[in-house]
């Protein structure tokens, strides 16, 4: 894996670190990394983004109702860019590689609120 890879999912003001070694989980689950226990239309356990091959992708888990892309749905593993958006039920999350100063502020909950 390339050195120093990172990425960073952006949804409301809530900006979260993509682990390299790891994967983040999204969903409403207590055990998702990324809760979204407001949006009753994420499924528990909804998607899985993680770097793979050096890389960054997102993979739907059965989810409910679908992951989306860009506005297309994926029915597999999707590589992710740059300013891309995942849509998880009504929320929509901004995949980054490079954070603007505004970004850079975290909140020590994880959860977001469509």
């Amino acid at each position: 894996m390339t050195q120093n890879k990172q990425a960073w999912i952006r949804g409301n003001s809530v900006t979260y670190p993509i682990g390299q070694q790891g994967k983040t989980h999204i969903g409403r689950s207590i055990e998702s990394n990324l809760r979204l226990f407001e949006d009753t239309s994420v499924s528990p356990k909804h998607c899985v983004v993680a770097f793979v091959n050096d890389r960054l992708e997102v993979t739907d888990l059965n989810s409910r109702n679908g992951t989306t892309v860009n506005g297309n749905r994926i029915s597999g593993p999707t590589p992710l860019y740059h300013q891309d958006t995942i849509r998880v039920g009504e929320t929509d999350l901004t995949v980054l590689f490079h954070l603007n100063r505004d970004d850079r502020i975290t909140p020590s909950e994880f959860t977001l609120r469509p």
